[in-house]
């Protein structure tokens, strides 16, 4: 404007500021925004946008769920290639790190993907869910009995498809059953009758989006009782023994080939057994297991160098999973990281004297 009709130094448009700046200042005030025409050609608008947070980091075991119509943003706007690429794959059920794998995308583009939509309110993220999950009242569930609006939602979102919604009565009540020392499977037992209308895992997720549900972790702790000299002379005393003994039986090694983590081991190392097509990971393992468990010649050196290589990296994921499991990591975090079982791990947990877990 000033440019190009000298606005600042006309005096007869030089007035006009008078009346112009106490209205820009109390419409971007009440308003947000404003739009004051000045004259014929040129008009004034301004809009105020809210300062928002920085969204949290996100973890390769949390999964996305979308609270806003993402599809309909990428119709309606020029989104980068790399969210047009893992949009689809944001259902509420996949993870992270299987959002990365199934879309084909690095892991790292993902979390900065993800990161955004949670800055623009598009996502929120919630954990996996899992049927050996446990989960707990938090005091948000006082907004749940006390907001109408909020109470149709929930009927609506957590009914069974093609079901008439449940009544609040029976939702509320189901909500306040929810205890940390009852785990899923439990609890769709005990209230299957009151579950027959509700889906359990929308049923979980709606609490768990709008904060009268969390998660109790589990958080698995190994203690290394070996750490006198003679503590580890005395274990690798034993376990020269155990290798003596499977060797006369027939096995290289003392990791036996009926071990959680070598059964649940993924030899293809892309991705987790449950997403591998038609099974072909599950074929691969027994064929690898049998052939191994099979063996009668009693010597390490008769061995085909791929078995070796199997059992070896089955003892370093051992070694690397017990190494995790210091307390600051629960078992969502572990079963992403080596793409493992929640079984395999839990196991593992149950098998060594020196692991124990606790639940927070």
């Amino acid at each position: 404007m000033e440019k190009e009709s000298g606005f600042l130094y006309d005096p007869n448009k030089k007035e006009l500021l008078g009346t112009i700046l106490p209205q820009i200042l109390r419409d971007l005030t009440l308003h947000g925004e404003c739009t004051i025409p000045v004259d014929a050609a040129n008009i004034i608008n301004l809009k105020l946008f809210p300062t928002l947070q920085d969204p949290p980091f996100v973890c390769e075991y949390q999964v996305p769920v979308a609270i806003r119509d993402l599809r309909a943003l990428l119709e309606n706007s020029e989104w980068d290639l790399a969210l047009q690429q893992i949009v689809p794959f944001i259902d509420g059920v996949r993870y992270v790190k299987r959002i990365s794998l199934e879309a084909d995308v690095e892991i790292a583009i993902v979390k900065k993907c993800v990161r955004q939509l949670l800055y623009y309110g598009c996502v929120t993220l919630i954990d996996i869910f899992l049927h050996s999950n446990s989960y707990a009242n938090t005091p948000k569930i006082a907004v749940l009995a006390n907001d109408p609006r909020l109470q149709a939602e929930c009927a609506v979102y957590i009914a069974r498809s093609g079901s008439a919604p449940p009544s609040f009565a029976r939702i509320f009540a189901l909500y306040c059953s929810v205890q940390p020392s009852l785990r899923m499977s439990d609890f769709s037992v005990v209230y299957s009758e009151s579950l027959a209308l509700i889906d359990a895992r929308r049923f979980i997720t709606f609490g768990l989006i709008h904060g009268f549900l969390r998660r109790v972790h589990r958080y698995p702790i190994y203690v290394d009782h070996s750490s006198s000299p003679q503590q580890q002379k005395q274990q690798g005393q034993q376990t020269l023994q155990q290798n003596q003994q499977q060797q006369q039986k027939g096995r290289p090694f003392g990791l036996s080939s009926t071990s959680p983590l070598l059964s649940g081991m993924n030899p293809i190392g892309a991705a987790p057994l449950s997403i591998q097509p038609n099974g072909a990971s599950n074929a691969l393992n027994a064929n690898i297991i049998s052939g191994s468990s099979g063996a009668t010649g009693g010597n390490v050196a008769s061995m085909s160098s791929s078995k070796r290589a199997m059992v070896s990296k089955a003892s370093q994921l051992e070694k690397d999973l017990l190494r995790m499991m210091d307390g600051s990591h629960h078992t969502d975090n572990i079963c992403t990281k080596f793409l493992l079982r929640y079984a395999d791990v839990e196991s593992t947990i149950q098998m060594n004297p020196n692991c124990c877990a606790v639940h927070k």
